[in-house]
């Protein structure tokens, strides 16, 4: 069997749908030799040792002629991640199907933070693409019923892939972990939540639950992700009042992530379905 699977999300390496899909890639690699595989995707990139373990094929930019040279490829699978408006579906004959992390962005009516395809896609096209699929994966049984309903999907072209937990998460004690507290200058107990800055997860949200909640005056609010000190967050801190509240300790590296979980009170997260 030969499976094309475009790549560009494995670009997103600070992202969770990023590192969700390399990981899949590096089962998918790894636990079925037996199949031809062969990686799609627009950009030579040395430095991905993933394109070192299978054969790369280096698409052309416009979304026409990437559907053509994939049709030539003479595929029985071709899977997608994510989508986009420039998804090269044209001409497409073999099983097409496609790995969705939720469909948040939909909640948005203003859909804050797109550029101008993305608009195109979230709008007019999503609906066609996600028709044109043979089979979509997503990762939940919220999203499934979701992208069903919004979409009129049979739910029996929809199959749940739940995303896998690395085995380095795991309870730390205090004498493995207190180190990070003295490094980013934490101090306990303290909430914590993990994000790239988006609007789609609905951080006005999960700052004001923080403002009305009863633990405010004991505990902090410590925000690890890259993106949040920016001027609309700031403004947003300021008038809830919680600003000596807050601290952002931007990109962090996994191992302190995994530390933070174990020390942290509680954890934060929101989305944009989420409201107060």
């Amino acid at each position: 069997m030969r499976i094309g699977i475009l790549t560009e999300a494995i670009a997103r390496k600070g992202r969770g749908s990023g590192i969700a899909f390399r990981r899949l890639l590096t089962h998918i690699l790894t636990q079925n030799p037996g199949h031809k595989v062969l990686l799609l995707h627009y950009t030579p990139d040395p430095s991905e040792d993933l394109y070192q373990q299978a054969e790369t094929v280096i698409l052309p930019p416009r979304p026409w002629a990437a559907s053509g040279a994939i049709r030539s490829l003479q595929l029985d699978i071709v899977h997608y991640h994510g989508g986009g408006a420039r998804m090269p579906i044209w001409f497409v004959d073999a099983k097409r199907v496609i790995t969705l992390h939720g469909d948040a962005i939909s909640f948005l009516g203003y859909y804050q933070g797109l550029n101008w395809r993305g608009h195109l896609y979230v709008k007019c096209l999503k609906r066609f693409y996600l028709h044109a699929m043979d089979y979509v994966f997503t990762d939940s049984e919220h999203s499934k019923h979701l992208l069903a309903e919004r979409y009129d999907l049979p739910l029996d072209k929809i199959s749940v892939v739940h995303d896998g937990v690395d085995r380095q998460f795991r309870p730390l004690s205090l004498a493995e972990c207190e180190d990070v507290l003295d490094r980013y200058a934490i101090r306990r107990p303290f909430f914590f939540h993990l994000s790239h800055f988006g609007w789609r997860k609905n951080p006005e949200t999960l700052l004001r639950a923080f403002a009305r909640s009863k633990s405010r005056d004991s505990c902090r609010l410590v925000i690890g992700g890259k993106g949040w000190e920016n001027p609309q967050t700031k403004q947003l801190i300021d008038s809830l009042g919680i600003q000596d509240q807050v601290l952002f300790l931007g990109f962090l590296p996994k191992e302190d992530v995994i530390k933070l979980f174990s020390l942290a009170c509680l954890l934060y997260t929101s989305d944009a379905a989420d409201e107060l």
